[in-house]
């Protein structure tokens, strides 16, 4: 019986110390034209915490990456997105570039007021893109001036972001850094899709933290 304990605990041990096991990405963003380097563009790990900027160089390093398969996510304003499935399968850090391709940036009207049309289309995407749970009611969009949105007779409806929405949700504690790739309503479809890096927000209040 004392054997068999003792190996238990070892495989349990062993198991801890492989899911333990991380790796590091290192990349430099550039477009893939004229070879500049992007600064701080966003690189991040889909559907986690792992995200950060590139520096003034272009350069990033993304660490404490879990062993196995992951989406890694690069944006820059102008650009089209970079996204790419990479593997990783020990400690050893990656090195890779990253060369986006430009656009043409759809004209958006940043101002301090948007019209009552864009107002009324606003809270519409709210609805359809948060829903209208007690949830939903806790979650606010700090840069909704990103957004753009196109509309016709027949209920066809379409959002378009430049920049990355963020989005604060007080219900879980995240802050949500959301990359829209598509955003479209019409008589028969329905879709929302995009990448997303979660941030734990911060707060002093220790009831909160707990709810959290």
């Amino acid at each position: 019986m004392i054997y068999k304990a003792h190996i238990g605990w070892l495989f349990l041990i062993l198991t801890i110390q492989g899911f333990a096991q991380t790796g590091t990405i290192k990349g430099v963003v550039i477009n893939s034209r004229t070879y500049e380097r992007l600064p701080f563009a966003s690189a991040f790990i889909n559907n986690t915490t792992i995200g950060t900027s590139a520096d003034e160089k272009g350069e990033f390093i993304l660490k404490n990456i879990p062993i196995g398969q992951h989406d890694l996510i690069v944006t820059f304003v102008g650009h089209h997105y970079y996204q790419s499935r990479i593997v990783i399968k020990d400690t050893t850090a990656m090195t890779i570039t990253v060369r986006l391709q430009s656009n043409e940036l759809r004209e958006v009207k940043v101002h301090s007021k948007k019209d009552k049309n864009w107002q009324r289309q606003y809270e519409k995407f709210k609805k359809l893109f948060l829903g209208n749970t007690v949830h939903a009611v806790r979650c606010e969009i700090l840069n909704p001036w990103v957004l753009d949105f196109e509309t016709n007779n027949v209920g066809y409806f379409k959002a378009h972001a430049s920049d990355i929405l963020q989005i604060e949700n007080y219900s879980l504690g995240y802050k949500l850094f959301y990359q829209l790739k598509k955003f479209s309503i019409g008589s028969k479809e329905f879709t929302i899709s995009g990448n997303v890096r979660f941030k734990p927000m911060e707060t002093s209040d220790t009831a909160t933290l707990h709810q959290w």
